[in-house]
């Protein structure tokens, strides 16, 4: 098994590889292709934490995977981070595991990433300013990937503290070499945006309806649970809504099932999946005028395809720490397993290309 440290998974993945990994995986997704059992959650500690466990598998591209998300409410408390986990992906022939890797880099990247893809198919092409709304690793994240997709000029950001509005503003402009505002409202950054991306761990509004000019294209991507949204029922009444799983937003979507307890829209009225947008099947945009929504939930496939993608590039360049996970002989359905010789990253490599397997494409 392969394991990819936080170092290694910063230099090999890349937002502009991670954006064409999720339009294959997407369009896979949206045509039915893929298998993705609904999320579990487990509950610990008092109720101050909570573990994901979002299983899922790409046939057409030989990927599965699963990823195990935690969130503990009181770790900053002591000192250490209150999102972790693992992405463990599998060999889609035989199950073994192949490579495990750090969950919450890949899920700020592959959520960033199919927020490009949404923009890219959503926004306007010419859109040049970029509106963010919370200034965690998301927001870092999304004007990456924004810079990606869009010929983006002005960035503002806006944060509930000054001081991380502050930090975010001195970390992006360092990284990317682009200037950031920071401003005092929401609606101060979002006013006149062609771009607005919600990345905030708000669970009632920060983004109104009544805010919104014609022609902007909304990510909305921080708000999970059917009681949670960033944007209030107004701002999704008003737009074109794209989804990545309709499945998903129509049962755990706070701004769809609000939205739509509060008679703004009906589900038939969304457009689709984004997977359908991206494949021609469904249309985001009519008019320059239209203001559309990306609602984002995540959903497993997006993070299989980002590990298979992660560890086709590691064997590749031979980078990695291989270990050996189980013991040799071990007994398993009543009989002793003839275990296959310890492996370098090299030799492992020179087998994936002669027999194939495990990739994203």
């Amino acid at each position: 098994m392969l394991i990819v440290s936080g170092e290694e998974l910063r230099e090999l993945l890349t937002m502009e590889d991670c954006v064409d990994a999720l339009a294959l995986a997407l369009v896979e997704f949206s045509q039915g292709r893929a298998v993705v059992p609904g999320r579990s959650y487990l509950t610990v500690s008092e109720g101050n934490g909570r573990v994901a466990i979002m299983p899922g598998a790409l046939p057409r591209s030989e990927a599965l995977g699963v990823k195990l998300m935690s969130r503990f409410a009181d770790n900053a408390a002591r000192g250490l981070p209150d999102v972790s986990g693992l992405v463990v992906l599998h060999d889609y022939a035989t199950g073994m595991p192949l490579a495990a890797m750090d969950a919450a880099y890949i899920t700020a990247v592959r959520t960033a990433a199919a927020s490009a893809l949404a923009t890219k198919h959503l926004a306007r092409p010419d859109s040049k300013t970029l509106a963010i709304l919370g200034a965690g690793s998301l927001g870092r994240a999304h004007v990456w990937a924004m810079l990606a997709v869009c010929p983006v000029r002005t960035v503002r950001v806006w944060s509930r503290t000054a001081e991380s509005a502050e930090r975010f503003r001195r970390d992006v402009e360092t990284e990317h070499s682009v200037l950031i505002e920071v401003c005092a409202t929401a609606r101060d950054a979002a006013d006149g945006a062609d771009i607005v991306c919600t990345t905030s761990s708000a669970t009632s509004p920060i983004l109104k309806g009544s805010w919104l000019a014609p022609g902007v294209h909304v990510n909305a991507v921080g708000a999970h649970g059917a009681d949670a949204r960033e944007l209030d029922g107004e701002a999704i009444g008003k737009a074109r809504v794209v989804v990545d799983s309709m499945e998903v937003a129509t049962r755990e979507c706070g701004e769809i099932v609000l939205a739509v307890a509060e008679g703004r829209l009906s589900v038939d009225d969304l457009v689709g999946e984004l997977g359908e947008v991206i494949d021609g099947r469904k249309q985001g945009r009519l008019a320059p005028s239209d203001i559309t929504i990306y609602k984002s939930l995540g959903i497993a496939v997006q993070d299989v395809a980002t590990a298979s993608l992660v560890y086709r590039k590691a064997l590749a360049r031979g980078v990695g720490t291989e270990v050996e996970i189980a013991v040799p002989g071990t007994v398993a359905g009543g009989r002793d397993v003839d275990r296959r010789p310890f492996m370098s990253p090299a030799q492992r490599a020179a087998r994936h290309t002669t027999h194939g397997g495990g990739g994203c494409r």
